[in-house]
């Protein structure tokens, strides 16, 4: 009898189902989290590939608005992404353990998290003060009336963040967790948006 070739290729179609969910099943095959990790990786790139802020000379425009753009593409990524960026980006550059970096690229890495803390999220300018709040190295100007809780951005006359030039005074004490800011953040606030509309509605 000859075979048929309709039930043979319905064989051959079960057979590959078969198999790839026994792959998915096992954790053998292409997951959910695959995609997913080649976006945090490219988002890590993009922090790495970004100038550090504390290092930009005042004089500097230029660099500050390419600071900008930069972050509204990584912030284009959803909150989940983002924090695993960021987790991803703070394990190879700013933690005890990290191995890549030196003194400089462990400031300069803090410090790229802590904007982006402050890009992602609708922050305000004003916050009251709390002595169990944070920042580590990266001390915002503060008054009477709270903390510049978005400092070293700030909104232009259309409502649009800018990058002003800021000054690192000298601190002493427990350093920046930009894991924890993160977190406060994003149980905090909203996101600011995404994308580049996140820039020119300022919410």
């Amino acid at each position: 009898m000859k075979p048929n070739l309709t039930d043979l290729a319905r064989y051959v179609a079960g057979l590959i189902a078969l198999a790839a969910f026994a792959m998915s099943s096992n954790g053998a095959g292409p997951v959910d989290g695959s995609t997913d990790d080649a976006k945090v990786t490219s988002l890590v790139r993009l922090l790495e590939e970004t100038p550090a802020w504390i290092s930009v000379d005042p004089q500097d425009e230029a660099t500050r608005r390419k600071i900008i753009s930069s972050y509204e593409r990584i912030c284009e990524a959803d909150t989940a992404l983002l924090r695993n960026a960021v987790h991803e980006f703070w394990d190879q550059y700013c933690s005890p353990k990290s191995t890549k970096t030196n003194l400089r690229l462990w400031r300069e890495g803090k410090a790229r998290i802590f904007l982006l803390n402050r890009f992602a999220f609708a922050v305000p300018e004003r916050w009251p003060a709390d002595p169990n709040m944070s920042f580590g190295e990266f001390v915002p100007p503060a008054d009477k009336n709270g903390v510049n809780l978005l400092w070293p951005l700030e909104k232009d006359e259309k409502g649009r963040l800018v990058l002003k030039p800021a000054r690192i005074e000298a601190y002493v004490g427990p350093g920046y967790d930009g894991l924890a800011d993160f977190d406060f953040m994003a149980k905090t606030f909203p996101r600011r948006g995404e994308g580049r509309q996140a820039a020119h509605d300022g919410g």
